[in-house]
């Protein structure tokens, strides 16, 4: 049940909130220089202020290891997170430029 809530929540989240502000800019090579490095950093905030709901799904004899990982894994994830901000930023300036 932890993983479908933990999931969701701090490695999904994260990707999607960074992605979300790499599409703001025109490049895409920006689009995934920013989504990469937002990534591991929105997954901390994200983890800090839910740790209430990770001290609950997680059980009772868990050491924190996996806590302590989540912003390592953002690094990781920011990756596939950048690819898609890169793609939508290209995606948008390819429509951009043939509706002209």
């Amino acid at each position: 049940m932890g993983f479908l809530i933990g999931f969701p929540l701090f490695i999904v989240a994260p990707c999607a909130i960074a992605a979300w502000l790499g599409t703001r800019v025109r490049s895409p090579v920006v689009a995934f220089l920013v989504t990469w490095v937002l990534t591991p950093l929105v997954s901390y905030v994200i983890t800090v202020l839910g740790t209430p709901v990770l001290r609950a799904i997680t059980p009772a004899g868990n050491d924190g290891t996996g806590a302590i990982m989540i912003p390592f894994f953002g690094i990781a994830t920011g990756v596939i997170a950048g690819i898609v901000a890169a793609w939508f930023v290209k995606r948008r300036q390819f429509k951009s430029g043939s509706e002209q």
